[in-house]
């Protein structure tokens, strides 16, 4: 347990050096389904068109 405390502390060490990768990784499908995802009714009609 303490290699995988250790593993997963390195890990969200180096995410946090490098903000150039997870910033847009993060922030981009976040705000892509603030624009269009929630916007979209939820009785599911953009639900059809989705899978065209």
């Amino acid at each position: 347990m303490t290699a995988l405390f250790a593993h997963i502390t390195i890990q969200l060490r180096r995410l946090l050096r490098d903000p150039g990768f997870w910033a847009p990784t993060i922030l981009f499908p976040a705000m892509f389904y603030s624009f269009f995802g929630a916007s979209m009714s939820p009785d599911g009609l953009y639900s059809q068109f989705s899978i065209a």
